[in-house]
């Protein structure tokens, strides 16, 4: 059986992103917090809301969560 770093989604468009990197953004998002990029640097707010792990987690997806932050979808060929 595959583990979670195994498993990858890709968007429209080509990003491909560990499945665990995409998870961490989004429950980070449903508990409030705020991921932002400023360069290479990963702006989150309200830090103090981050247990242990996700500080953790957030340290070692870093450029994975930039890469989505900076995604933009392509725009369908019938759409002008």
């Amino acid at each position: 059986m595959p583990s979670s770093t195994d498993r990858f989604v890709t968007f429209h468009g080509g990003l491909t992103l560990p499945a665990e990197a995409l998870r961490l953004a989004i429950d980070l998002e449903l508990k409030g917090v705020s991921l932002t990029a400023d360069g290479d640097h990963l702006v989150v707010r309200p830090r103090h809301l981050l247990t242990t792990d996700e500080q953790e987690a957030v340290r070692r997806w870093k450029w994975h969560l930039l890469a989505l932050l900076a995604y933009e979808a392509p725009k369908p060929a019938w759409v002008q």
